[in-house]
């Protein structure tokens, strides 16, 4: 099984309670949808490179995971396939 690592932000005013609540969340999404988390660190507040609206630190939180599957099945196990997809795609094709 391929080993996937993701690391997401939340932004610096949410708590330390609610980043866990939060990490607890996209693993239960992840074990969820077939994958296991093989390794997960919080890596605290820190500056980000550029501003994102308007926030100079973030959470940093690294999840790696694996999947038993890759690539475009697990985007579209996930939904992630669907959110791409142009609703007028159909209509270009013949």
């Amino acid at each position: 099984m391929p080993l996937y690592e993701h690391v997401f932000l939340a932004r610096q005013d949410a708590s330390t309670q609610q980043v866990e609540e939060l990490t607890a969340q996209m693993t239960g999404i992840v074990e969820q949808l077939g994958g296991k988390v093989v390794k997960m660190e919080n890596w605290g507040v820190r500056s980000l490179t550029y501003r994102m609206n308007k926030n100079r630190k973030a959470h940093f939180v690294l999840l790696q995971h694996r999947w038993p599957f890759g690539g475009r099945r697990r985007d579209r196990a996930a939904g992630a396939d669907q959110r791409r997809r142009d609703p007028l795609s159909h209509r270009s094709r013949r």
